[in-house]
């Protein structure tokens, strides 16, 4: 990199969530067949034989039945610990029904197996897999017409199928693809910001009759939701052909995609008769002008999930509600009215279940005075029908809501785990469970670092960071600090965020900074040549003391206080290993660290 020193940034939300789970760089998590019934992992602990007297006298079937319980990293392990256990788990299909091979999947604890030779795992597919594959999510690297093909082949009983093209480029030439699993229930698809799906999805609609589930999630970043002006317009994928070739979708969850918009939900409504849940979580172009003809059209609808969706109060009360199977709403930070909400509810007789945490419309009318403002605020989540109707009629009578209210002048909904009690003491003779919620609002939080140290910590509390506001309040910060510490010998390196791709943010950085990563130039690994991103990140988490945190204003403290704390010989390190990584990153052929 010419010796140029180099800066990071890192963003932190700190919503409450613990810091990610890191696996050890000594576990690398390979998927390799050197024969049709073996499977490597490199850098495995090995087992003396007297280590394992107690399982050795167990017969197979136990074993079998205990290894059925594990992830498929912890089998490839458990063949490396004897020969017997390699035979048994390179024998038995039912332990290969399920495959995660993608680096960034949300599966918990579960993690990822690393294909290292594509041609070995569709041997391994076809011999060990087999009829006994049930689900399996696949990388952009790994969607090829051959792996398909086998997949379709030599997998009839899979029904659950993740094709995930988030990181994709470029895709493969599927001009030869003519098989594709027939018989899935669930497809999921991660689009791209850059690539259009329609010349694959041309080749599969034939096979996706049998489709009962869709997922279909966008490239919209939680952290940073733009407004309906700034996404993109164009389609990466067509919805209405879709619905064409799967009529019998139950469940359709379209989540973070900017182009969906009204026009979507109608052609939905009219080729989804049996639709029975709609989620369009932070679709944030539709207005809800469609859903008198969804509701009309779709009768087994039963729930609708609309968080972070641009909903106005005239759409939603052309709906007759009442005349519908509705049981499930989830309409969290919206921009509905107090009046709009009211009415609305007073029209949907049948709901169990609601959610409207962070709806503006349900805070307004108390925020002139301390006592109820604090106690709706702590309430507002998700709330049973049965609760909601009360609260209405309290604000109708008293203007206000009231918890002091007489013993056993309270409500319980069992269905939804929430408890009204006079008392704490009342709520535990129903086995009440106390829930509250820390934070009402989030904090977002930016640093920078350098191998002579951190940057200011800039403090994001007012609104969601669009690429104005990091144009106006980051960058500059980061500018200033580079100069000062590095003079003009550093490179500015972000992340894949909204804000910093943005065309105004990269023209802005390429005016100012000496020398900085563009977006087309980021590697397609980039978290993995940042591990900023861990350290620095998990120091300030270990550095906060919790206890202190009891509202926004003591969080925004305590992290400012934490920053403080975090050792510099820490981040020369973190920075000095950038060399380490990145050369680990050619060795493995640009393919993600485990």
């Amino acid at each position: 990199m010419d010796n140029r020193r180099k800066i990071s940034v890192i963003a932190v939300s700190t919503n409450g969530h613990g810091p990610n789970r890191i696996i050890p760089n000594n576990e690398e998590h390979n998927l390799e067949i050197d024969a049709p019934s073996d499977m490597i992992m490199e850098n495995l602990p090995t087992y003396r034989p007297t280590e394992l007297k107690s399982l050795g006298v167990l017969p197979d079937s136990i074993l079998i039945s205990v290894f059925a319980y594990l992830t498929p990293i912890d089998l490839i392990r458990c063949t490396h610990v004897c020969h017997r256990w390699h035979l048994l788990v390179s024998h038995h299909q039912q332990l290969w029904r399920r495959l995660f091979l993608r680096p960034d999947c949300s599966n918990g604890f579960i993690g990822a197996v690393h294909v290292r030779h594509i041609d070995k795992f569709i041997s391994m597919i076809g011999t060990r897999c087999a009829s006994a594959l049930v689900c399996i999510d696949l990388p952009v690297e790994l969607i090829t017409v051959e792996i398909l093909r086998v997949l379709a082949n030599h997998c009839p009983n899979l029904e659950y199928l993740t094709l995930d093209f988030s990181s994709a480029m470029q895709l493969h030439d599927f001009n030869d693809l003519n098989e594709f699993p027939c018989n899935l229930k669930r497809l999921c698809v991660c689009l791209s910001e850059v690539i259009f799906l329609e010349a694959f999805m041309r080749r599969i609609y034939g096979y996706i009759s049998s489709l009962n589930t869709l997922h279909i999630i966008g490239t919209m970043e939680k952290s940073s939701i733009p407004s309906p002006e700034e996404t993109d317009t164009y389609e990466t994928i067509n919805i209405s052909k879709i619905k064409t070739h799967a009529p019998n979708l139950r469940i359709i969850n379209l989540y973070g995609i900017g182009f969906i918009d009204d026009n979507h939900i109608e052609l939905i409504a009219s080729g989804c008769m049996h639709l029975q849940c709609l989620a369009l979580n932070f679709c944030v172009r539709v207005r809800g002008t469609s859903f008198k003809n969804l509701m009309n059209r779709c009768a087994k609808l039963q729930c609708l999930l609309l968080q972070n969706t641009g909903i106005e109060d005239e759409a939603m009360l052309t709906v007759n509600w009442s005349s519908t199977q509705l049981t499930e709403l989830d309409i969290s930070s919206t921009e509905l009215t107090e009046k709009g909400l009211l009415e609305f509810f007073s029209r949907v007789p049948k709901l169990t279940y609601l959610a409207v945490s962070y709806c503006d419309g349900f805070t307004d009318k108390y925020n002139s005075g301390d006592h109820p403002r604090k106690t709706f605020r702590d309430l507002n989540g998700d709330l049973g029908w049965r609760t909601v109707q009360r609260w209405c009629k309290m604000i109708s009578d008293n203007g206000a809501i009231t918890l002091s209210k007489p013993r056993g002048d309270g409500v319980y909904n069992s269905q939804n785990d929430r408890i009204w009690a006079a008392n704490r003491a009342a709520a535990d003779d129903h086995g009440g469970v106390k829930r509250k919620r820390k934070f009402p609002t989030k904090v977002m939080v930016w640093l920078g670092a350098c191998s002579a140290g951190l940057t200011p910590l800039v403090i994001l509390d007012k609104t969601s960071v669009n690429h104005e506001i990091y144009i106006k309040e980051v960058l500059p910060v980061a500018l200033n600090f580079g100069n000062k510490m590095l003079g003009d010998q550093w490179t500015y390196q972000q992340e894949a965020a909204t804000p910093h791709t943005h065309q105004l943010t990269q023209e802005w950085c390429a005016r100012h900074f000496a020398s900085f990563m563009p977006k087309d130039r980021r590697p397609a690994n980039s978290p993995d040549l940042n591990p900023l991103d861990y350290c620095i990140c998990n120091e300030l988490v270990q550095a906060m003391d919790w206890g202190r945190v009891q509202t926004k204003l003591t969080l925004i403290e305590e992290l400012k206080r934490s920053v403080k704390k975090i050792k510099p010989e820490i981040v020369l390190e973190s920075c000095n290993n950038f060399s380490k990584r990145l050369c680990r990153v050619l060795e493995n052929e640009g393919r993600y660290l485990r």
